[in-house]
This record gives C-alpha cells, sequence and structure tokens, in this order.
C-alpha cells in the first residue's frame, strides 16, 4: 500500500469463512502469496465512461478511484441512488440489494454519530475475486469481503466484494462463536462497519490511532444495527495490539476489541462512548487515557480491568 493511502477492511468473522472477513488489515498468511497489480485504466476507458456516466465519473476522480476501479471493471457501468454511487459490473438488483444495505448503514451510523457525508458514498462493486483483488492490489483476498479506502485529500470510498457468496462453517476450528445467519444479515454488518469508517474516519485518524479503537468501534456498529452479535473465543481478556489486529488470529482479536467497546457502552453510555471516538478521531495524536478520564468518567486502566472482570465472569 501507498504511503498516501490506507485502508480498513471488513471481516464477517468466523472460523472458516469463504465470504470474506476482515476489519482492519487483513489476517497475515503463512506464505507470502504472489503480488497483483492494482488496476489501471488508460485514458480512452474513463473518457468512455465520462460519457456515459458523467455524475459517476467525477465521483470516482473525487475519490481518486477511477483509473483503478475502470482497470479493473472494465465493463462497469453506474447506477447513482440519492445517497450512494453504486460503479460495478454485477446486476440491477445487486445494485440495488447494495445501495439498500448502505443507505440504511449511512442513516444508522448518522443517528448514532451526528455524522454527516457532504456528497454521495461511492461503493465499488467487482463482480468476481480477480476484479476485488486487482482493485484491492494483492492476491491475498480469501478472508476479505469489504474494503474502505481512505486517500489523503480525497473522499473515502467502500469496496465491495459483490462476487461472493457467502458460506458460514461453525464447529471446533471456529475463532468466535455466532448464530445462524443469512448473507442480508451479514452484508448488513459489513457494510454498516465500512460506513462507519466512511463517515467518521479521516487520514490522520487511520494512521495515529490503534486499531482496537478505530476497528473496535465499526465492528461495534456493525453488529449493533445488524443483528448479528459475536462472542470472541478468547479465555481471556486482553486489549489486542496493532498486531494482534493483523495477526493469524485476527478475527478473534476484532471481536475482543469489539467486546470493550461494547464494554464501554454498557458502563458509560452510548453518547459518552461516541463523544470519546469522535474526539479521538479529532485529535488522534492526543492522550487517550487523558481523553478518556474527561470524556468517559474513568481512567483506561479501570475501564480494561472492569471490562476484563465481566469477560471473565461471562465465560
Amino acid at each position: 500500500m501507498s504511503r498516501n493511502w490506507v485502508r480498513s477492511v471488513a471481516c464477517i468473522l468466523v472460523g472458516i469463512v469463504l465470504a470474506g472477513c476482515g476489519t482492519g488489515s487483513a489476517p497475515v498468511a503463512s506464505t507470502t502469496p504472489p503480488p497483483v497489480t492494482r488496476a489501471s485504466a488508460g485514458p480512452s476507458a474513463l473518457a468512455v465512461f465520462a460519457s456515459a456516466s458523467p455524475a459517476a465519473a467525477r465521483r470516482l476522480r473525487a475519490s481518486g478511484a477511477s483509473a483503478v476501479a475502470l482497470g479493473a471493471m472494465p465493463h462497469a457501468r453506474a447506477t447513482a441512488f440519492p445517497q450512494v454511487t453504486v460503479v460495478g459490473d454485477v446486476d440491477e438488483r445487486q445494485m440495488a440489494d447494495i445501495n439498500g444495505y448502505v443507505s440504511q448503514a449511512v442513516h444508522d451510523v448518522s443517528t448514532v454519530t451526528g455524522a454527516r457525508f457532504s456528497r454521495e458514498l461511492l461503493v465499488l462493486a467487482p463482480r468476481s475475486e480477480a476484479e476485488f483483488a486487482r482493485i484491492y492490489g494483492s492476491s491475498n483476498v480469501a478472508d476479505i469481503q469489504a474494503d474502505t479506502v481512505i486517500v489523503a485529500g480525497k473522499q473515502p470510498y467502500i469496496v465491495f466484494n459483490a462476487g461472493r457468496s457467502i458460506q458460514m462453517v461453525s464447529g471446533p476450528s471456529a475463532t468466535s462463536t455466532m448464530p445462524q445467519v443469512n448473507s442480508a444479515q451479514v452484508s448488513r454488518k459489513v457494510l454498516t462497519h465500512e460506513v462507519f469508517h466512511a463517515l467518521t474516519l479521516t487520514y490522520a485518524a487511520r494512521r495515529h490511532l490503534p486499531l482496537w479503537l478505530t476497528e473496535g468501534f465499526a465492528e461495534w456498529a456493525g453488529q449493533k444495527f445488524s443483528g448479528l452479535h459475536l462472542t470472541p473465543k478468547a479465555k481471556r481478556a486482553a486489549l489486542p495490539s496493532n498486531a494482534d489486529m493483523s495477526g493469524s488470529n485476527a478475527v478473534d482479536a476484532y471481536q475482543v476489541a469489539t467486546s470493550f467497546v461494547r464494554y464501554i457502552v454498557k458502563t458509560c453510555g452510548q453518547r459518552k462512548a461516541i463523544a470519546f471516538y469522535s474526539k479521538a478521531v479529532v485529535h488522534p495524536t492526543g492522550s487517550l487515557a487523558a481523553l478518556a478520564e474527561r470524556e468517559l468518567g474513568h481512567s483506561m486502566p479501570t475501564l480494561v480491568a472492569g471490562w476484563q472482570h465481566a469477560y471473565q465472569s461471562s465465560r
């Protein structure tokens, strides 16, 4: 990934997932995957698309996504909805479904955080794993369902792996326990998570804030509004490091982080929890310890100790 942009990817978080995964960085593979060159369309392709869909072309340019989107999806078309612009090569029903999930997520996240987006949200919807890999720039996408790209000086955008069928296998190998769900519920969770990033995160915040905070709150929102509540399998609660969040056990690390955020919301109230998150985003290099004292009324050690006690009691 280049230095002038960062991304956050979303995972549907179960043991064996053939439909994507990940919030934060994708779990590290045991072997280095072959590189995939990020797609890049030439001027003629951009001109043809702009002629057919001028508003969508402007939206792509505002996000810096024109070349990569049309390079990976040469037959992409655009559908503009009131709050969402979907660019992809999926059918009209899928585009409408994506719009429905994202529009609802925009409403939900805005209601909780007060965040507003100045224009329609851009979603790229590749129909195949190969297209998604070319947009993502890596072949290591087996665990990734969606990706929020935050580029310095550009509008954020979401990439949703629309071509993947969602299948889940639970059992002894699962890293997180979860109820029976359907693909619509999972899509809503994943896209709400990504919309939370797109509406609330800044480039500086994504670079400087710990992943337990940015991913934990996004995953909390995804689970809250989808009704899909996951429970980590870890026997002991320890606030995950950034390395934990991108390591081989990243799936469970995300759920541990989410359980801490859920504890903050329950203990301090949703309003205070969101204020804590929002002010951390505004001042990403400030002291989280001081911010917790000021906004939550508790020290971080006190909150962590209380969460660990509650976590152990629930085992």
